[in-house]
């Protein structure tokens, strides 16, 4: 049994198949986690007990914007994820993927976690 959560996203790339071998070189006693890559967060959400701070980055906005509402509005992001999936089909999928993002941190988090989750291995492009 795991005492740590789990990505809600799957991640191409991602450390949690390495995590275990990554872990035991870091260095003991630092306040601040730095993650550069965050991804799905695999390590992230593995070590970030040892921590008091996290200071946590990625390159891509929507992964980024999707941590934060999920963070913030966790409720909101859920209830839209299920909307999502009430729709679920392969048309929708290509409607939703060809939308324009929205302003709205949590239509935009929900949209991409949909599209993540539903692409093959992750890979959504």
């Amino acid at each position: 049994m795991t005492n740590y959560l789990n990505p809600f996203l799957p991640w191409v790339g991602g450390k949690r198949s390495v995590a275990d071998h990554i872990i035991p070189h870091i260095p003991s006693g630092l306040n601040t986690y730095y993650e550069p890559f965050l991804g799905g967060g695999a390590l992230f959400f593995r070590v970030k007990e040892r921590f008091h701070n996290h200071a946590l980055s990625d390159i891509n906005l929507r992964l980024t914007t999707s941590y934060n509402a999920v963070k913030k509005a966790p409720e909101a992001v859920i209830a839209k994820l299920k909307e999502h999936g009430e729709k679920d089909s392969k048309n929708y999928y290509f409607q939703l993927q060809a939308a324009c993002d929205q302003n709205d941190p949590v239509e935009t988090a929900a949209k991409f976690i949909y599209l993540v989750s539903k692409a093959f291995y992750g890979l959504y492009r």
